[in-house]
């Protein structure tokens, strides 16, 4: 699903229950990579800010063998 940001700052915060790879990438409208968010293994909780550049449409392409959650600030 494509979302809108602004440009500036997005803080990313990320879980991630699961005992394998939990990996989230910051695509653009294209598919160019803008940020790997997240690249753990097994549990995580944290945050990542992102810079934006240009307004626009994004999407978050998730790895994960568990439950996730993202929330996303600006």
């Amino acid at each position: 699903m494509l979302f809108s940001l602004k440009g500036g700052l997005a803080t990313f915060k990320m879980t991630h229950d699961g005992k394998s790879n939990f990996a989230i990438k910051l695509l653009d409208s294209d598919g160019n990579m803008v940020d790997l968010l997240v690249n753990e293994i097994g549990n995580f909780n944290g945050s990542k800010a992102a810079r934006i550049d240009q307004v626009g449409l994004y999407l978050l392409d998730i790895a994960a063998d568990g439950n996730w959650s993202v929330s996303i600030a600006q």
